[in-house]
């Protein structure tokens, strides 16, 4: 058995004595239960520690048939050795003392292996937060020390197999691709494409093909944007995709989903979330399609023009027709366009679109007009200058295709057709009345006075109005005559315009300059043809302020309506007349000197009449006073009655009797009239036969109203047919009825000589 014995001598003279010097060991054959590691590279050279018993005076360590290198030993359960170079495969690990090799067993076995390779990371993306479980496969993974994602250690792995490795990705700080490497004793993987994984973002979609499609659904999408590996799903708008593959992680193919009409986004979701919404996105659901506009509108009625069509829910369009009939190459361009090359027809008729939504209502906005010859209707403007450079704007049909503008035989030095209605050409020299003819391919068009233009030479002058303005300038003035195209300067005498406006080649409109002394000028129109000549039709005068001399008549009623000549100076461009504050009902300007004026009402009284123009009011004068007067009233007579003779001198009292003119007893006038004041008048009545009369006084402003308090009455003597008593006592007074003719006015009854 196992242990330390003294080795004694035994002779016939006795055994040797015990001592240190000779001890003896019984030792057991030497065991392994452990190596550490368990596997190295072929290459050897790989430290492993032997763990086991009685390894004390090892002598030889094995790997296989092969001996270890170097080989310490550190006690009597364990070694340390260097393991030598050998083919890859599993060997023992034997260790040999003196009393002897240890036996094998499964506690002792070493791999011999190469570094681990990575084949496939699935699933090769995942968030940035980090803790997406992946399942690495390859090769040579026993002993695996550490799983690296690019630099960071994953938190934590699970050898599975030689084969097979299952890890949680750590946290990344920021998107992107990066190697997974394993690490054994052995050594690292080699980077491959095939160890690649990807830190997503949250996905975006930049692109979508096709943008459109019908509310049935159906439509194969295709998406392009980022972040797409590992999507786990598609929505359009609220609904989810009918199916979708995702072909990388920028392109993702997903079936649209059946929808009403919308416009809806397309969104991709990835364990990192949805993709932002975005104008890139959209995905229209498109119902009937609507024809917004065509262009051209019109077109030869052989057919050929290449119309595009704009509008809406024009993807899938089928079928494009002119009317009834068919167009040719027909193309979808987007959703919202399609070009369709229109057949032979005649007039004007709807473009429809059909799609599988069905077609287009018809609108104004769809018409086309088949034109034959094109044919003029306007041009404007209709005259310019010799020298040709008008930019003149022909207006008419069948314009589209036109392939020369001419101005009578002379081409036009350039055009542009803005629609097949009108076209816009630059005159060429040239001179007189000309035709302006429009040709297509059809033909040209028929001449008429429509479309005539007129060469103009240097202008001419014809009128101004109006022909006065204050020396202040500032006055609107229209000047009319010929040539006016091209205007560069109007003139007042020599003093420019304050400005001036080009209505036509025969109207200017100009603001006169301010003048320094009033007088007459002639207004000139300067063009690149030349100065229109000075003439009588062409003279502005430049006017002061306004003054009154004279009115004609002075005095008028209260009631208005009096028709008053008005003399002085200024009264061109006058714009009001005025009688005290109240504005005339009615002026007329004759001439700078004259003008008459219908008298508002007003009130007793006299006021001045003003007449203003754009230098201003005149001033008040005496030589502007106008009198209001009512007419005249009799309120009493002094006398009702007189002779027949006439003579009675008669007070008359009444109103308004100022300016008198006359008195009429009747039809007669009174003799010896005088005026007493503006309420009292004398007057003796004219001789007249018996009967009674109504006396009138008249002035500049009518004849008083009869009333009874004007009657005057005409008698004879006065004759006595009877008294009654016919008589009475002498001492006492009696009461005695007279009775006769004549008796009005009676101023004395006399008995005898007794009154």
């Amino acid at each position: 058995m196992p242990g330390t014995v003294h080795v004694t001598v035994t002779t016939p003279l006795g055994t040797s004595a015990t001592s240190g010097a000779d001890l003896f060991a019984y030792e057991s054959i030497p065991s392994v239960t452990a190596v550490s590691p368990v596997a190295g590279p072929p290459g050897g050279g790989t430290i492993v520690t032997i763990t086991g018993t009685n390894l004390t005076g090892a002598s030889t360590v094995n790997f296989g048939g092969q001996p270890a290198t170097t080989f310490t030993v550190g006690s009597p359960s364990e070694v340390t050795v260097t393991s030598p170079a050998q083919s890859e495969g599993q060997v023992a690990v034997t260790v040999t003392t003196t009393s002897g090799t240890s036996a094998i067993s499964s506690a002792d076995l070493f791999t011999y292996q190469t570094a681990p390779t990575v084949s496939t990371v699935s699933p090769a993306a995942g968030v940035p937060s980090g803790g997406t479980t992946v399942t690495i496969t390859g090769s040579n993974f026993t002993g695996t020390t550490a799983v690296d994602f690019d630099s960071e250690p994953a938190p934590g792995f699970d050898v599975v197999s030689d084969t097979e490795i299952t890890v949680a990705t750590p946290a990344a700080t920021a998107a992107g691709t990066i190697d997974v490497t394993v690490v054994t004793p052995d050594g690292t993987s080699a980077l491959s494409t095939a160890d690649y994984f990807t830190y997503e973002a949250a996905p975006t979609v930049s692109a979508i093909s096709p943008v459109a499609g019908l509310p049935a659904g159906y439509s194969s999408v295709s998406i392009t944007g980022t972040g797409f590996t590992a999507a786990t799903g598609v929505s359009f708008g609220s609904l989810r995709a009918s199916s979708y593959t995702v072909n990388s992680g920028t392109s993702v193919t997903a079936v649209s989903p059946a929808e009403p009409a919308a416009i809806v986004d397309v969104i991709v979701t990835t364990p990192s979330g949805p993709s932002a919404l975005s104008t890139a996105d959209q995905f229209t659901y498109e119902g009937a399609p609507t024809v917004d506009a065509i262009s051209p509108s019109a077109g030869p009625l052989a057919g050929g023009t290449t119309v595009v069509i704009t509008g809406t829910g024009l993807t899938g369009t089928s079928a494009v027709d002119f009317g009834s009939a068919p167009a040719t190459d027909v193309t979808v361009i987007s959703p919202t366009s399609v070009s369709a090359i229109s057949p032979s027809g005649s007039g004007t008729v709807d473009i429809s679109v059909t799609t599988p939504s069905g077609s287009s209502a018809i609108s104004a906005a769809d018409q086309f007009t088949y034109e034959a010859v094109p044919s003029v209707s306007t041009i404007s403007p209709v005259s310019g200058l010799a020298v040709g450079g008008t930019s003149v704007t022909i207006t008419g049909t069948g314009f589209t295709g036109a392939s020369a503008v001419k101005f009578a035989t002379t081409p036009a030095t350039g055009y542009i057709i803005t629609s097949g209605t009108q076209v816009v050409a630059s005159s060429p020299a040239g001179s007189g009345t000309v035709d302006v003819i429009v040709t297509n391919p059809n033909g040209p068009s028929a001449t008429s006075p429509a479309d005539e233009f007129t060469y103009e030479g240097a202008p001419s002058v014809t009128a101004v109005s109006p022909v006065a303005g204050t020396t202040n300038g500032a006055t609107p003035v229209t000047i009319t005559g010929t040539g006016f195209t091209g205007a560069s300067a109007v003139n007042f005498g020599s003093v420019p315009a304050a400005s001036f406006n080009f209505v036509s080649a025969t109207e200017l409109t100009a603001v006169s300059p301010p003048a320094t002394v009033a007088g007459t000028v002639d207004v000139t129109v300067t063009t690149p043809v030349g100065t229109s000549a000075t003439s009588a039709a062409d003279q502005f005068s430049f006017e002061a302020s306004p003054v009154v001399t004279g009115l004609a008549p002075v005095v008028g009623p209260i009631s208005g309506g009096t028709v008053v000549a008005i003399t002085g100076t200024g009264f061109s461009g006058a714009s009001a007349v005025s009688f005290g504050t109240s504005a005339a009902r009615a002026f007329t300007v004759y001439s700078s000197t004259s003008a008459t004026a219908t008298s508002p009402a007003g009130t007793d009284g006299t006021v001045d009449v003003t007449v203003t123009t754009p230098v201003g009011p005149s001033a008040t004068d005496v030589a502007d006073q106008f009198t209001y007067e009512a007419a005249p009233v009799v309120s009493a007579l002094s006398l009702n009655a007189g002779p027949l003779s006439g003579g009675t001198s008669v007070t008359i009292t009444g109103t308004d009797l100022t300016d008198l003119s006359g008195v009429s007893f009747g039809s007669l006038p009174a003799t010896n009239v005088v005026f007493n004041s503006a309420t009292s008048v004398t007057a003796s009545a004219p001789p007249e036969g018996a009967g009674t009369v109504d006396v009138t006084v008249s002035t500049p402003v009518g004849t008083s109203a009869t009333s009874a308090a004007d009657k005057f009455t005409y008698e004879a003597a006065p004759t006595v047919s009877g008294v009654s008593p016919v008589s009475g006592p002498v001492s006492v007074a009696s009461s005695v009825i007279v009775t006769g003719t004549g008796f009005t006015g009676a101023s004395a009854v006399d008995f005898g000589s007794s009154a």
